[in-house]
């Protein structure tokens, strides 16, 4: 049913989909199932209409409240920036959803950047069903005191450790972000979690 989905997405249209959508997402406890279906298919088979699918079931629709549309438009594009350095495949929306995310945003700070990722992160990977979801869900906690984060004596993120507490979700957001952009992160740790597998241990980033 997933191939047959993928085959209507790539003549443009979504028939089948949704039957894939039940078949693929029958527990309901996973919030982050569509975005992992739809993105194994745009990074298994990488066109306009399997890409375009997969980034609105990730990120969602763009909205007219600002804090949240500067979440959605970074999380374009970062969908757009992962799928461009790892299957090569250039979207024509990369580069217009990436200049409404800088305009919005006015200019990078990185302990900005990072507060921004961690908002990305408790969204793309299923944070409201974690076990332990402390201080995630209030913006007026400091990011440094959210649960498993720590950072130096400059703000920035050092480990992110979330062993055990349920963290679901896409894997070219752990690739593209919690091994990148956190340019300070020297541990990660999302042993038994339902990350993807290759992220399933402690990743220790050289100094």
């Amino acid at each position: 049913m997933k191939d047959a989905c993928r085959i209507s997405l790539e003549n443009g249209g979504t028939d089948f989909c949704d039957d894939a959508e039940v078949q693929c997402c029958s527990d309901k406890t996973d919030p982050s199932c569509k975005c992992t279906l739809y993105e194994d298919v745009c990074f298994d088979f990488p066109n306009k209409f399997t890409c375009e699918l997969a980034a609105t079931s990730c990120c969602g629709e763009p909205t007219k409240e600002l804090m949240l549309n500067v979440v959605t438009e970074t999380c374009y594009c970062d969908f757009y920036t992962a799928i461009q350095t790892i299957k090569g495949y250039v979207s024509e929306h990369r580069i217009g959803n990436c200049t409404k995310a800088t305009d919005i945003d006015g200019g990078v700070n990185p302990i900005e950047e990072e507060k921004k990722q961690l908002t990305n992160m408790y969204k793309s990977m299923g944070g409201d069903d974690w076990s332990n979801s402390e201080g995630w869900d209030n913006r007026m906690t400091p990011h440094c005191q959210l649960y498993g984060i720590t950072c130096n004596e400059n703000g920035r993120v050092t480990r992110i450790s979330l062993r055990g507490n349920n963290v679901v979700g896409p894997g070219w957001y752990v690739f593209y972000h919690l091994l990148g952009d956190f340019t300070e992160l020297k541990v990660l740790d999302l042993a038994k979690t339902h990350s993807p597998a290759p992220y399933q241990a402690i990743l220790a980033k050289p100094s």
